[in-house]
């Protein structure tokens, strides 16, 4: 995990029912739950009474912070803890990759080309160049203070943005190009990794 990353936290009774945020910024307490990482407030994006979904707060430290669940006059608190950067490529909430001149999913029947620009949308990507407020959505481009490096197919794609996905709370994107030696196929292998870390492996069609 990593400051202003999203995250889902599972239990049980962690909400008296289903609701989710409906404006933004998102909201620090939905109906009688709230989430705090080292007693700063997190944004919530979703409540139910087995999964809450939040947004770390960029004000946290890296290292073992505590992170507390209160519902009504009842909490629950455990230990985390948060390094710099925590690469993930979001998988069914959002589309994995899209194409950068339609924003249309690639898909097996829709397959990306070489030479195009792709747009990856992800979370954990650090810090940002310029400050935005944790729970709200960047009104433009701002980039991430460190440059990620991505592979399609295992050859070395050229990365045109990396930040904040104007218009989201706590979402990254990445916008690559594909290089014109990547592989075809239904399942080349898309990498990325930023300060050292690796995010788990997604796959795309490429033709």
């Amino acid at each position: 995990l990593s400051p202003g990353a999203l995250v889902s936290l599972f239990g049980t009774g962690l909400a008296s029912s289903a609701q989710s945020a409906s404006f933004l910024p998102l909201p620090t307490r939905l109906g009688d739950t709230s989430v705090t990482f080292n007693g700063i407030p997190a944004p919530l994006l979703y409540v139910s009474s087995g999964q809450v979904n939040a947004q770390i707060p960029f004000e946290v430290p890296s290292g073992e912070v505590m992170v507390k669940l209160t519902r009504g006059g009842y909490s629950s608190a455990r230990p985390v803890r948060l390094a710099r950067f925590s690469p993930g490529i979001f998988r069914g909430v959002l589309p994995t990759v899209l194409h950068g001149d339609t924003f249309h999913a690639v898909t097996a029947s829709n397959p990306a080309r070489r030479g195009e620009e792709l747009v990856i949308y992800c979370t954990g990507l650090g810090p940002l160049k310029s400050p935005v407020p944790s729970g709200t959505a960047a009104a433009s481009a701002v980039e991430t203070e460190a440059a990620p490096q991505v592979t399609i197919g295992a050859v070395s794609a050229l990365v045109r943005y990396s930040g904040a996905a104007p218009g989201f709370a706590g979402v990254y994107q990445v916008n690559v190009q594909v290089p014109d030696r990547a592989p075809t196929g239904a399942t080349v292998q898309v990498v990325l990794s930023i300060g050292g870390v690796t995010a788990p492996t997604v796959n795309v069609a490429v033709q």
